[in-house]
């Protein structure tokens, strides 16, 4: 397999991992967020699931650009 192919399924595993976990997150803040103690908490989740979010914009990014280059 070559070192090109090999990092595409790395980042392919990555981005599959992160979308698990920003469903995750997403579901939380959706269910438990009017329970959380105060406004901060819900305001760091919140900024946390955007950092998910442009990490994975940049994961797919990075996919793309691999795959054009053949």
């Amino acid at each position: 397999m070559t070192s090109k192919r090999k990092v595409l399924q790395q980042l392919s595993k990555e981005r599959k991992d992160l979308l698990g976990k920003i469903d995750r997150l997403s579901a939380f803040i959706v269910k438990e967020g009017h329970k959380l103690s105060s406004p901060l908490h819900l305001t760091l989740l919140n900024t946390q699931l955007r950092a998910m979010q442009t990490y994975l914009e940049c994961l797919d990014a990075r996919i793309i650009d691999l795959r054009g280059e053949k």
